[in-house]
């Protein structure tokens, strides 16, 4: 008997994001490794920054959570990065009611 695993997207927002100075930074830095052609993290990047650097995910889950948080596409989006990488603590309704005034992180990527 255990705990349950962590999904990919709850290890996703558990990486040691200080390391690379957080989730803004490594989403800019690996969208301009990959040049001018794209605005949003490619698999590639994903994959190298979550498997390779930072250490937290397998490619397996790199894959089936590259293809949840992109929407199918061919790359995520800022605001789909930011809503994905939100703080646990303030991505849960506990949090959102105790704090009213303050938008969670989500919220702020959409506007």
């Amino acid at each position: 008997v255990g705990a349950t695993p962590a999904t990919p997207l709850e290890k996703l927002r558990a990486l040691p994001w200080s390391v690379v100075g957080g989730p803004t930074s490594a989403f800019d830095a690996a969208v301009a490794d990959q040049g001018e052609r794209s605005n949003g993290l490619e698999f590639p990047g994903f994959r190298y920054l979550v498997c390779h650097h930072l250490r937290g995910l397998s490619d397996n889950e790199a894959r089936a959570l590259f293809t949840e948080i992109s929407g199918r596409q061919n790359e995520i989006s800022r605001a789909a990065w930011a809503a994905a990488t939100e703080d646990l603590v303030m991505a849960t309704p506990a949090w959102r009611k105790q704090h009213p005034l303050l938008p969670a992180p989500m919220e702020v990527a959409r506007s």
